[in-house]
C-alpha cells in the first residue's frame, strides 16, 4: 500500500514574477496529492475485519493536476491492485474496535486520484456476519448510487450501518460479482 509510515506528497501552485533573492514568495497552501480511504462499521451483528484489497486504482499520480480533470480508461498497465498477499489471507488495512463498532481509521489507505467508473475501481472488505467470514465488494458510489471518483486531498469514510445479506465466501467470488453496496446500508463522508 502506498505511503504507509511515510510522509504524504503535497503540492501547490504559486505565481511569482521571477525567482530571485529579493523576490518574496507568497504564503503557499499545500494539498495532498493522494486521497484517504477509511471504512467503518456500526452495523449490529457485523464485525468489520478490514479492507482486503483495493482494485483498479492508479499506480502513480501527478504532482499537480493543472486541469482538475481525471484521466479516464487509463489502461490496465497503469492500474494496480493493492493486497497483502496473493492468497488474500490477510488485510491491507486492519479494522480495530472503536466506540460503537470497528474502523480502519488507525490504518487508513492512501491512493492517487482515479476515475473510478471508467477504471472499475472497487475495494473488497472482510467481515464476520452470522458467525461466518464473508467478503463484500464495495464500489466507490455514494448511498444514492452516484459514482464517486477518488480525488486528491479528499478523505472518503464509508460507514456501514446495517446489513441486508451475506457476502461471498471467497475474494474470487466477490470480485466476479456486482458490487455488494446493495446488501450494505452505509453513508459516505467526504472531507477536503
Amino acid at each position: 500500500r502506498p505511503y504507509v509510515g511515510q510522509n504524504l506528497p503535497m503540492s501547490a501552485l504559486v505565481s511569482v514574477p521571477k525567482v530571485d533573492v529579493g523576490v518574496a514568495i507568497p504564503q503557499v497552501v499545500l494539498e495532498r496529492i493522494v486521497a484517504k480511504v477509511v471504512v467503518k462499521s456500526t452495523a449490529p451483528g457485523f464485525e468489520l475485519m478490514g479492507i482486503t484489497a483495493m482494485t483498479n486504482v492508479a499506480k502513480r499520480g501527478k504532482l499537480h493536476n493543472l486541469t482538475g480533470t481525471l484521466s479516464q480508461n487509463i489502461g490496465s498497465a497503469s492500474l494496480v491492485e493493492y493486497r497483502a498477499n496473493n492468497s488474500y489471507s490477510s488485510d491491507i488495512a486492519e479494522a480495530v474496535p472503536v466506540t460503537g463498532g470497528q474502523s480502519t481509521e488507525e490504518n487508513p489507505l492512501y491512493f492517487y486520484e482515479t476515475h473510478t467508473l471508467s477504471n472499475n475501481t472497487y475495494m473488497i472488505i472482510r467481515a464476520m456476519y452470522e458467525g461466518q467470514e464473508f467478503f463484500y465488494k464495495m464500489a466507490f458510489i455514494n448511498h444514492g448510487g452516484t459514482s464517486l471518483n477518488i480525488s486528491r486531498n479528499t478523505e472518503y469514510t464509508f460507514t456501514i450501518t446495517s446489513i441486508r445479506g451475506r457476502g461471498f465466501s471467497s475474494v474470487a467470488d466477490a470480485k466476479a460479482s456486482l458490487a455488494s453496496n446493495t446488501n450494505l446500508d452505509y453513508f459516505v463522508l467526504l472531507r477536503d
